[in-house]
């Protein structure tokens, strides 16, 4: 077995919903359902996505609050190199690479992973 350790909530989201597809109903043999092995690709996405960095920043700003003790107040947004992901209700930033990520996974600003069975040649994942 497998274990995974999570360093931000918005990584705990993202593998629950990989958790959640790899489960699957099979009605075989009086099984309800049951879990598939995920596959060596599902698994590097998984360890993969669990060590990166949340790419939120925080800062604080000076509000308009009448009250003296809560006029600083600390907002949150994504760092330099890493955009909003719109579609997440929470706050989700998202690395941004230039080249092509093809085949792999952004992890950080410019830094691109590639899947197992592919290498980085030519600013891109190929197929070894």
């Amino acid at each position: 077995m497998n274990l995974i350790f999570v360093k931000n909530l918005n990584t705990y989201h993202t593998l629950t919903r990989l958790f959640y597809l790899i489960l699957t109903m099979d009605f075989v043999a009086g099984q309800f359902w049951k879990l598939n092995s995920p596959s060596e690709r599902d698994m590097f996405i998984l360890e993969t996505k669990s060590l990166m960095a949340s790419g939120i920043c925080y800062k604080d700003v000076l509000g308009t609050a009448s009250e003296p003790t809560l006029k600083m107040q600390t907002i949150s947004y994504c760092c330099p190199g890493y955009r909003r992901n719109s579609q997440s209700s929470a706050m989700h930033c998202e690395p941004i690479c230039a080249e092509d990520c093809s085949n792999g996974i952004c992890t950080a600003p410019d830094v691109c992973e590639c899947y197992p069975g592919y290498t980085r040649a030519g600013g891109r994942c190929e197929e070894l």
